[in-house]
């Protein structure tokens, strides 16, 4: 197919086995208010039909690499960084659709802040009942890159990033870290500029029982884990493998224990008082009892358990306020019934 002879930005979609989804794909790609882009679709040798719905597409902006084996998505998207032309590179998945001014609003927010390496969005999480969820995100560089220590701050498929750092720096997804990839990239990236999200949900993210994250996910966690002691240490935050236990579980699980509570709580202390030296101090506590409330809601203690639970940090975060225990102890209590 033609190409569009000087893109801006170059959206990279990798494909495979995603009929059902990928025409709503490639279509709010080719819908975008921004038209300066080309759009890149590799097909990972699909053996469903996802060829014949990417032929139905004309349009001369689309480059279409199709190989007949499939390689994973990490050698997939390398190559695709390989290719792209533009000033920025986006992403995209086959099973997602981005609202019509996600480009515009992206490309504008890094044209006006030439220190921004990387810029996501907000999204709407929806699934097969049509049931959506609102997902807000850090905008910040600081804020991003605290949250690092905890999850990725970051929805894939809405970045859009500086081509030339990937290619002068010669960053690529590693291998070594499968279905973590991009969380493990940010990592390598905040040292190289800053990092923003822009807090709208521009991008519709479809759940389903095919994707990564619902298959893999027990292997996630555990890469995620990795990730989590490298940037640990890229920080040069001290920590005992027990700590780093600690941390982990505080990071992936749905619920605390009664027993873990304490030694939970004596670990961000710790984490809180190393990181307060190089980072702003009102960041740091702020996220951690966000995590710590996020707790509070999933944990099934009773009353008092939870009041504890709750007050407890108080003495090395900025204060829970009394109006934020009685909302979490009320809702908590009517769950119960």
């Amino acid at each position: 197919m033609a190409t569009h002879l000087n893109p801006l930005i170059s959206v990279l979609l990798p494909v495979y086995n995603s009929e059902a989804y990928l025409s709503d794909a490639i279509e709010s790609i080719l819908s975008q208010t921004f038209i300066n882009f080309e759009l890149i679709i590799l097909n990972d040798g699909s053996t469903d039909n996802s060829e014949a719905v990417i032929s139905e597409f004309k349009d001369h902006r689309i480059i279409y690499i199709h190989s007949v084996t499939n390689e994973g998505l990490i050698n997939t998207l390398n190559k695709g960084i390989d290719l792209c032309r533009g000033k920025y590179i986006a992403r995209m998945d086959a099973d997602d659709v981005s609202a019509a001014e996600r480009l515009q609003l992206q490309y504008d927010l890094m044209e006006n802040n030439p220190d921004v390496i990387v810029c996501g969005t907000g999204i709407i999480n929806f699934d097969i009942n049509k049931k959506e969820d609102v997902v807000n995100v850090y905008e910040n560089d600081t804020d991003l890159k605290v949250e690092l220590i905890f999850s990725c701050p970051f929805a894939h498929p809405t970045v859009l990033i500086r081509t030339d750092i990937i290619h002068n720096r010669k960053i690529r997804y590693n291998q070594d870290f499968k279905f973590a990839e991009d969380y493990e990239l940010w990592t390598r990236l905040c040292n190289e500029g800053k990092m923003r999200n822009i807090n709208l949900p521009l991008l519709r993210y479809r759940k389903h029982a095919n994707q990564v994250s619902e298959i893999s996910a027990v292997k996630q966690q555990i890469t995620a884990n990795k990730i989590r002691k490298n940037y640990l240490q890229l920080l040069k935050i001290n920590f005992t493998e027990s700590e780093l236990e600690i941390h982990n579980i505080f990071c992936t699980s749905e619920k605390l224990s009664q027993l873990s509570l304490f030694k939970t709580s004596q670990w961000l202390k710790k984490l809180v008082q190393q990181l307060s030296s190089s980072t702003n101090n009102n960041t740091i506590r702020e996220h951690v009892k966000n995590h710590w409330l996020r707790k509070a809601y999933q944990s099934r203690f009773n009353t008092g358990q939870l009041l504890r639970f709750l007050i407890s940090p108080i003495t090395w975060t900025r204060p829970v306020n009394i109006v934020e225990v009685l909302r979490i102890t009320t809702r908590q209590l009517l769950q119960w019934k």
